[in-house]
Parts: structure tokens; sequence; C-alpha cells
């Protein structure tokens, strides 16, 4: 992720962050999101496979959430 210099951090603004250690590149999870052991919005597809690259805003984004249908209800 690269935020924006013009957008939250000039404004002093604190970006959120994902909690818990971050993975060691050389040993990252493979079949699944690579953030999903972190992630709070993570729900069961994140478990299953790997996000393709979609777009989200003005970037890209790796993430079930974005350029797909919504999740069903109830299936966080």
């Amino acid at each position: 992720s690269l935020p924006r210099l013009s957008d939250a951090l000039s404004r002093g603004a604190r970006l959120e962050t994902i909690p818990g250690t971050v993975p060691d590149l050389a040993f990252r999870p493979r079949g699944c999101c690579a953030f999903a052991p972190r992630c709070p919005e993570r729900f069961e597809p994140c478990d299953a496979s790997e996000p393709e690259l979609l777009p989200a805003g003005a970037g890209l984004a790796r993430c079930f959430l974005f350029g797909g249908p919504a999740p069903e209800a109830g299936f966080r």
C-alpha cells in the first residue's frame, strides 16, 4: 500500500493499521489472501483463494471486497 502524501498524511491524520505481525514475505501464505490472518474484514473466500488484482478507487487492490459482487449476508 502506498498512501498519497497529499491525502491523510498532509492533513496530519494517522493511517489505520492492520493489527498483528507483518508476515515474512519469504514465507507468504499460498492459496489464500496474504492479509487474511490479520484482516478484520476476513470472510470465507479469503481463506479459500488468492484474490485477483482489481481496480479500487484511484488504484488497485488484491481484495475480495473490491470489484466483485458484494458478499452474501451472513458470510462474514
